[in-house]
């Protein structure tokens, strides 16, 4: 029995039950794991009810370590899965900023100004 497909989604509320879950699934994906234990589909309480203490030792488990060379190998798939920004862009984001920053500058320089008038006619200096 396999514990993951379209039931889960959007219904776990529980950050432990999240993980576990989504590593047996895709441990399952990629034909690693075994079929689950005989615990039913998330959203489908057993007789007992849900019981997170099994879900932690589950997530426990199923947690495989990482070896640092495996990690960056992920990290780099993970970043080549990204739509990086043209260079164009970027060169248009970056001249917003510039613009709302001058924008913003002008506009609390008046506002200082203007306070700053309204504090010398209160104290009459």
């Amino acid at each position: 029995m396999l514990i993951c497909g379209p039931d889960i989604s959007g219904r776990i509320g529980l950050v432990v039950k999240f993980f576990a879950i989504s590593r047996i699934c895709d441990l399952q994906a990629r034909g690693k794991a075994t079929k689950s234990p005989a615990r039913p589909v998330y959203g489908q309480e057993s007789v007992d009810g849900p019981d997170l203490r099994s879900d932690i030792r589950l997530k426990e488990s199923v947690m495989a370590k990482t070896n640092p060379a495996q990690f960056v190998r992920q990290v780099r798939q993970e970043a080549n899965k990204v739509t990086w920004p043209t260079r164009k862009e970027t060169g248009i984001a970056t001249a917003m900023v510039f613009v709302m920053v001058t924008i913003m500058s002008l506009f609390f320089l008046v506002v200082d100004e203007i306070i700053a008038l309204g504090i010398q006619l209160i104290l009459g200096t």
